[in-house]
Parts: C-alpha cells; structure tokens; sequence
C-alpha cells in the first residue's frame, strides 16, 4: 500500500514540475518566439523572413506559415495563402525561414502572418 502512494506522489510531483517541452507545447509559443521581416525585390514581390526559435524539446522538420493580404477592398471569404518551409530545427535553437509569397492583385501588401503548424522529427503535428 506504502509503494502505491508514494508511485502516486512522484507520479504527480513529476507531472506539475515536468518541463512543458516533454509533454507538448502551443502555436502561440512559437509565434511569441520568432521575429520577422518583410523584404521586395526589384519586381516589387514580398519575401518573408522569419527566425524560429525552437522552444521545444523535439526536432522541427516542416513548418507552415500563412499570409493574409487584409485591406479595405479585401475578399473576407478568401482563405489566407500558405507556405510549407522544410527545415531541420533542433530543440532550443534558431532557424530562419525565407519565404517567397505571391503579390496580390493591385500590389497588396501581406498584412499579417503566422505560424500554422509545425511538424516535428516524430512525426507529431503541432496545430493548436
């Protein structure tokens, strides 16, 4: 009965002090964890760039990003456009993603972009 217990206790002791980068992390921690620029070349079309923190404990293999093109004249029925970057990122460094992105009719600037899923060396996805 003694063992039991104390299986209990450190079960749940390691479960509330664990590290989160064991047991999942969130979007929102790697959209907090990268910093980003907007670059055009002579043609006036926009390049992403965005440098990627790992923030956890697993290998990143791909990650999706998408672009919206939001203005006055914008379509709110349009999905926004995505990218899929295939990158090796080991856990708790820096990548850096480059990414080509379509202009938009009338020369539309991307007005905002994100981080829409990440997939890790296991094969896990990370969409939430």
């Amino acid at each position: 009965m003694n063992k039991k217990i104390v299986f209990l206790v450190l079960s749940i002791s390691f479960l509330i002090l664990c590290p989160v980068g064991i047991y999942g992390q969130s979007l929102s921690e790697f959209n907090q964890s990268h910093t980003h620029k907007v670059t055009y070349d002579d043609n006036f079309n926009p390049t992403l760039h965005l440098t990627l923190k790992n923030v956890s404990s697993k290998t990143i293999t791909s990650v999706e990003v998408s672009v919206d093109y939001k203005t006055d004249s914008y379509d709110w029925t349009k999905e926004p456009e995505r990218r899929i970057v295939h990158i090796t990122i080991k856990p708790w460094q820096l990548g850096t993603l480059n990414i080509s992105v379509p202009k938009e009719k009338y020369y539309n600037k991307p007005q905002s972009f994100w981080i829409s899923k990440i997939r890790f060396s296991d094969g896990t996805i990370c969409d939430k």
